[in-house]
């Protein structure tokens, strides 16, 4: 990597990270006069980031019901290993309206972002959940959606039938229970 003057006393390069692997590296840059003296190399080191972060565990989890019509906390984990996870760049889009989350916890690669959703929400009510953010390097981690719905009804036991004719159980006998159970 050569630089190229940029002033009187400023030399600038370039270099693209493409081509490493995402993690911390020392550049050592040196100087040279005509005469040949060269400086003692002054070392920086930098932290190449390529990859967008990575969602996982989603609360609640998806095509799952939850059995509360009010105050749901909706979660998300977001992951990255080498500039870590923007937290403030953390968009949730939950039914096509965008909101912000209204806590992270910081972990050692990543964040638990949440959103407090308040009801009261009606039984049956589906919700589809994306979220959105970035690493400080910028990079932004794939859409994370999941969807959920709300069950606040009780099933119902309906019919119970035994098929035991003299209704005494001894230590070899079988019994048939036979039941209705509907979630009207």
């Amino acid at each position: 990597l050569t630089g190229t003057a940029a002033g009187s006393n400023f030399w600038t390069a370039s270099l693209s990270t493409n081509g490493f692997a995402d993690g911390a590296y020392t550049i050592a840059a040196f100087a040279n006069d005509t005469m040949g003296n060269i400086n003692a190399s002054e070392n920086i080191t930098v932290v190449f980031d390529n990859t967008a972060p990575a969602a996982s565990l989603e609360t609640p989890s998806n095509n799952t019901f939850v059995n509360t019509p009010t105050n749901i906390n909706i979660a998300l984990t977001i992951n990255d290993t080498a500039s870590k996870v923007n937290s403030s760049s953390i968009n949730f889009n939950i039914n096509g309206v965008n909101l912000a989350s209204t806590s992270t916890t910081s972990s050692a690669n990543g964040v638990r972002a949440t959103f407090l959703a308040v009801g009261p929400y009606s039984n049956g009510q589906s919700f589809t959940v994306k979220v959105d953010g970035k690493d400080f390097a910028g990079n932004a981690m794939p859409s994370y959606t999941w969807t959920f719905s709300i069950d606040t009804i009780i099933p119902v036991i309906n019919n119970i039938l035994i098929n035991d004719s003299d209704m005494k159980t001894r230590s070899v006998d079988t019994i048939n229970v036979t039941l209705n159970a509907t979630n009207s």
